[in-house]
């Protein structure tokens, strides 16, 4: 709601509305996010709803980055991941990566989820291409990096950016995901 126009109870309607069309759609919960800020954080609670996760809005300015680090730590990733490579994909995947990403999106449904009692995220090859339309709609630019296993393959993680054609000088992180069997537990 427009700063101008809070307190009006005009989120209030506009949730109730959301809350009727879950409920019609046969949802049985419902959740909200909001920046952490007081007033936002009140109106939650004040519609019953209670804090069971928190989300972080971070930002790198990479011109004050010390490239040193960046290049060891570049390095340190290049040594441990041997048994990895790299593929870089701008745009839409390619339909020979489309169904390997299906399943490696797929593994954010077992990432850490806090309290939150979340039913498992579906992916298929559609809704992946419907992202890539709509965020092509959206007049922005799509950056995979894309970890493949040498040996099989297969697809073991990924992390997408995307740029705003407006404002190429910021990108968005929109996914990382990396498959089960690939993860590493770092022991230290």
């Amino acid at each position: 709601v427009h700063p101008d126009h809070r307190g009006h109870g005009i989120g209030s309607e506009l949730l109730a509305y959301g809350e009727q069309v879950a409920r019609e759609l046969g949802r049985t919960s419902i959740g909200t996010d909001n920046w952490d800020l007081p007033k936002a954080n009140a109106f939650s609670l004040r519609h019953g709803f209670e804090q069971k996760a928190i989300e972080v809005n971070r930002r790198q300015d990479i011109a004050g980055l010390d490239w040193s680090v960046v290049e060891r730590l570049h390095d340190e990733a290049l040594q441990a991941a041997t048994a990895y490579e790299l593929v870089r994909v701008t745009g839409r995947l390619p339909e020979e990566l489309l169904d390997g990403m299906v399943a490696l999106t797929a593994s954010i449904n077992d990432a850490p989820k806090d309290d939150l009692d979340l039913e498992d995220d579906v992916f298929t090859p559609e809704r992946l291409r419907a992202y890539e339309i709509a965020q092509e709609a959206h007049e922005r630019k799509i950056y995979r990096v894309i970890a493949r296993e040498r040996s099989t393959g297969e697809l073991a993680g990924h992390s997408t950016i995307v740029v705003e054609l407006e404002r190429p000088h910021i990108a968005d992180q929109h996914d990382t995901a990396v498959d089960r069997a690939h993860r590493v537990v770092d022991r230290r």
